[in-house]
């Protein structure tokens, strides 16, 4: 998440690592119903308690007309995807540097490709730090946020690896 010297949040909120300062966000497809989003926050509810006690105020959750939009451009055959720059401009926000009082840095797509397409996610994380979950059931939202508040928390520690992936291929002297 962290682009830690990208310079992407203004100067006058630090360098994007301090929550507190940035913000964090969930974006919902607008068209998701209010019922299955609520459900998904109250799945959500121990990684959402925990974004508020990190800032000292509630994550913003942009959902229904707030939330990721498609829409039908005047003389076009078929609904498009919102880009970036109209999503954000919607909520008061341009391009350039990430001013978080208007928008959060940390942004969380809770939605499949299909409903919130990938290209706005890359769009967005030109500017923004983007990330992104989606699980059929609410048993796995209720896991992924018990298991990232477990994580952050210092109640999981869990070995550090890593792993490396080399490429060698025939009559190529660089790889």
């Amino acid at each position: 998440f962290l682009k830690q010297g990208s310079f992407q949040v203004s100067p006058e909120f630090g360098d994007g690592s301090d929550i507190k300062m940035v913000g964090w966000g969930l974006i919902f497809p607008a068209e998701a119903g209010e019922e299955r989003v609520d459900a998904i926050l109250e799945a959500l509810d121990p990684l959402i308690k925990l974004r508020e006690e990190q800032m000292g105020r509630p994550p913003k959750i942009y959902r229904a007309g707030d939330g990721f939009r498609w829409w039908q451009p005047p003389g076009e055959p078929q609904p498009r995807p919102e880009t970036k720059n109209e999503w954000l401009a919607r909520h008061g926000a341009g391009p350039g540097q990430v001013d978080p009082t208007i928008v959060p840095y940390y942004l969380l797509i809770m939605a499949d490709p299909l409903s919130i397409p990938f290209p706005f996610q890359y769009e967005l994380d030109v500017q923004y730090a983007v990330g992104r979950i989606y699980f059929t059931s609410l048993a796995d939202y209720a896991r992924y946020a018990r298991s990232v508040v477990e994580a952050e928390t210092g109640q999981v520690r869990l070995p550090r690896r890593a792993v490396f992936f080399g490429v060698a291929n025939r009559n190529d002297r660089a790889t």
